[in-house]
Formats: C-alpha cells, structure tokens, sequence
C-alpha cells in the first residue's frame, strides 16, 4: 500500500506533505503546529498546490484557437498524485508530470517539481515547472500569469 504522507525533519520540528496535491499540511516547531487547520468546515486544505492556472477561467475552459480544454478553478494539480524523486532525512521532492488524462485538459508535457526542505525553525519551499513541449501553454503561477505563445486572440479569449 502507498504511504499517503511523507516525514521531513525530526521529532521535534518537521513537515508532513501529503503526496496527493504534494501538499504541505503539517509543519510544527517544538509543539507548536504553523498551518490552518484542515479539519476545518471553511476551507479543507492547508496549502494547496495551483497548477497550471490560479482561480477561474472564462467559461472554465483554455482555449487555444479552435479548441477547448475544461479546466476546473485552480487547476488539477492538487488533486493529483505526485511521485516522490529525492528524499533525505530534512528534505523531500515530488513530481508531477503529465499523462494522457492531464493532457486531455492541459494538452502540454510537463514536469511540475515541488521541493521542501526543514531546519534550522524555518522551511522552505521551492517550486519549479517546465513546459517540455514548445506550444502555445497558458499558465498562471501564484498570482502571476503568463501566456506563452498564445496569440493575442488567444489571450483575450483565456483572461476575460
């Protein structure tokens, strides 16, 4: 059976991130605990992973010239399972990269790297994405949004 969390740091400061979204949702220095509580009936996550986009789209859908591509709101990366790439006793890294049912919504290669590192009372988290195939991708990157290669009638349509 697959492990739904993975450990970082010892007992007394650590991180736990779910490989499901790699998503962060413990991380405690001494006893005390630094995140949302996902227990909670207002928001069920702690801090989610957003790719390829960060909120809504028009119409829930990317349209790249004729063709449309449904996206729900934030992506589909938290929902997805990530695959552990390097891990050491203070530090894990996770990958997502596409298949046919991410490229049946986000028709691009990709590789999606999500590294954390614990010590010294502090954590810090390090993200990377790169798009392998040269097309026209739409991305929105916490907060920041970048459309690349896509036309201007493309980007009108993707961001009104």
């Amino acid at each position: 059976m697959l492990s739904d969390v993975v450990r970082i740091g010892d007992a007394g400061d650590r991180a736990e991130i779910r490989y499901m979204g790699a998503e962060l949702t413990i991380w405690r220095i001494a006893t005390r605990d630094l995140l949302w509580t996902a227990k909670s009936p207002i928001w069920p996550r702690t801090s989610p992973v957003l790719f390829p986009i960060v909120g809504r789209l028009r119409g829930g859908v990317i349209a790249i010239g004729a063709k449309k591509y449904p996206m729900g709101v934030h992506g589909f990366a938290a929902a997805a399972r990530f695959t552990q790439i390097a891990k050491s006793e203070d530090s894990v890294c996770l990958r997502l990269t596409d298949t046919a049912a991410t490229r049946s919504i986000f028709p691009f290669s990709f590789e999606l790297d999500i590294s954390y590192w614990e010590g010294a009372r502090r954590l810090a988290p390090s993200l990377r994405s790169r798009i392998l195939v040269m097309s026209p991708s739409p991305m929105r990157w916490d907060g920041i949004r970048a459309l690349l290669g896509l036309s201007r009638e493309d980007r009108e349509t993707n961001t009104r």
